[in-house]
C-alpha cells in the first residue's frame, strides 16, 4: 500500500509528460474555458498533471473513501436534473419551469401544454439530457431559428429526430438573463465543513461569453463576487489559464464586449446574490438528506429578466479542487480536516444503516 502511493504520483507524471510529448507540437485546445492548457509547454505538463491528479485527491481529502463520491465523479448515476429539480422545489428556490419529459419515443408534456394540440405553441424551449453535464446532449430552440415555429409538434419532431430512444430528456422553458448579465452567470458553491454544517465556499460570475449566451463554458471574463457586500471584488484569473491571460495582472477588469454585455467589472454590484447563496445552502441541505455523501455541491444560477433563477446543482467534483489547491494554506486546511470529512462520511453511512 506505501509503495503503490509512493509510485503513484511518479506513474501520473510519466503518463501525462507522455501524452503531452505526442502532442507538444500542436496547439493547446479551447474546448472549454474552463480547462484551457497554458502555452508554454512545460506549464501544460503542470496542468495536465494537476487536472488528472487534482480531483481524486480532493474528493479523498473531501469525501473519505466513498465509494457514492467516486461513481458520481464519473458519471451522474444519482446527481441527475430531477435529483436537483426535486430538491429545488422543496426549498422553494426558483428554478426553470419544465414543459415536458421525452420516454424516447413520444413526449408528455406537463404544465400549459399538457393536452395541447400539436399547434400549440410553447415558444423557446431548452432540450436537457437527465444525466448530462458540460452543457453535452443539450439543444436550443428558438423559434424563428433554423425553421422552428416553436409549437409543440415542431419540438416532438426535433426530440425524435435526436433523442429517439433516450429516455428522460427534459423540455424546459428557456429564460433569458437580465439586461447586462449573461446566462448561467453565477456559480455559487457550497460544502459540508467539518463541524457537520453547510457553508458558501464561493460565489463567482463568469461573463462575456463568446457564443452570445447558451453557455457560460465559452466565457472570457470571470470574477470573484463578495457576498456579503453584494458587489465584484476582483478578477478569477486563478481559474484556468485563459482567465490568467485575459483577467491577469495589467487587464481592465471588465467583462469586455460579449455580444450585448460587458457592463460587469470590479466593483459592480449584484443586489440580491446573498439571498440566493443562502437558498443555495437551503438546497445543499436538502440534497443530503437524500445523498448524505454530497459534501461539496456547484450550482449554477443567473439574475434573469423576471428575477434570480437556478438552473440546476452539481457535484462539485471538478470544482472543489480548484479551492482545495489553490493556495498551500488553503491545501494544508483541508488536508488537517480530511479525518473529519471521512468520519462525516462514515457517521452518515452507520445512520442509514440503521
Amino acid at each position: 500500500m506505501l509503495v503503490s502511493l509512493i509510485m503513484w504520483p511518479g506513474l501520473l507524471i510519466l503518463l501525462v509528460c507522455h501524452d503531452k510529448l505526442k502532442t507538444a507540437l500542436k496547439p493547446p485546445s479551447e474546448v472549454n474555458c474552463f480547462f484551457v492548457e497554458p502555452e508554454n509547454f512545460f506549464a501544460r505538463c503542470f496542468w495536465a498533471f494537476q487536472m488528472v491528479g487534482s480531483v481524486p485527491l480532493a474528493i479523498f481529502m473531501t469525501h473519505g473513501n466513498s465509494t457514492a463520491a467516486i461513481e458520481n465523479a464519473w458519471h451522474d448515476y444519482v446527481l441527475t436534473k430531477q435529483f436537483w429539480r426535486r430538491h429545488m422545489e422543496k426549498t422553494n428556490m426558483p428554478f426553470p419551469q419544465q414543459l415536458g419529459q421525452w420516454d424516447g419515443s413520444s413526449c408528455d408534456w406537463w404544465s400549459h401544454a399538457k393536452g395541447k394540440s400539436g399547434d400549440f405553441i410553447v415558444g423557446d424551449v431548452v432540450l436537457k439530457l437527465m444525466d448530462g453535464c458540460l452543457g453535452r446532449g443539450d439543444t436550443f430552440l428558438e423559434v424563428g431559428r433554423d425553421g422552428f415555429d416553436g409549437t409543440v409538434a415542431a419540438v416532438s419532431r426535433v426530440l425524435n429526430e435526436k433523442y429517439a430512444s433516450i429516455v428522460g430528456v427534459l423540455v424546459l422553458e428557456w429564460v433569458r438573463p437580465k439586461s447586462g448579465h449573461e446566462v448561467h452567470s453565477f456559480d455559487i458553491v457550497t460544502m459540508v465543513m467539518p463541524d457537520d454544517s453547510i457553508q458558501l465556499v464561493s460565489c463567482l460570475y463568469w461573463g462575456n461569453c463568446r457564443d452570445g449566451g447558451s453557455s457560460t463554458h465559452d466565457a472570457m471574463a470571470g470574477f470573484v463576487v463578495d457576498v456579503d457586500k453584494e458587489k465584484v471584488h476582483s478578477t478569477a484569473s486563478w481559474y484556468s489559464a485563459l482567465f490568467a491571460k485575459s483577467m491577469g495582472a495589467g487587464q481592465s477588469g471588465q467583462a469586455g464586449q460579449g455580444k450585448g454585455h460587458g457592463e460587469v467589472g470590479i466593483g459592480s454590484h449584484f443586489p440580491g446574490i446573498r439571498e440566493l447563496c443562502e437558498q443555495a445552502i437551503k438546497g445543499h441541505e436538502s440534497a443530503l438528506q437524500e445523498a448524505p455523501w454530497l459534501h461539496a455541491v456547484g450550482w449554477d444560477a443567473m439574475f434573469s429578466s423576471s428575477g434570480p433563477v437556478f438552473f440546476e446543482g452539481n457535484y462539485a467534483s471538478h470544482r472543489i479542487p480548484r479551492r482545495v489547491f489553490l493556495t498551500w494554506r488553503s491545501t494544508m486546511w483541508f488536508l488537517s480536516h480530511s479525518k473529519r470529512f471521512s468520519l462525516l462520511q462514515s457517521r452518515r453511512r452507520k445512520h442509514i444503516t440503521v
